[in-house]
């Protein structure tokens, strides 16, 4: 069973946050000042809330086709 799509886009924002955060640390910024900078990134793009959607849609089909090969 796959998580909701409010799931995948906090996995997302978690995922997005950590590589900020990464970044920010490798050019001697703490950590908590890139992760909110990506959290703002996301809020903001127009592609922010599609790319979500999007996800999920090819994540939902990827799992449908998986069942329908090995059923």
């Amino acid at each position: 069973m796959l998580p909701p799509k409010e799931g995948w886009g906090l996995f997302l924002l978690w995922v997005c946050a950590h590589i900020g955060g990464f970044t920010a640390n490798k050019v001697n910024l703490p950590p908590l000042l890139g992760m909110l900078v990506a959290g703002i990134i996301l809020r903001n793009i127009p592609q922010g809330q599609s790319l979500c959607t999007l996800l999920v849609a090819v994540t939902r089909q990827m799992h449908k086709e998986h069942h329908r090969l090995h059923d």
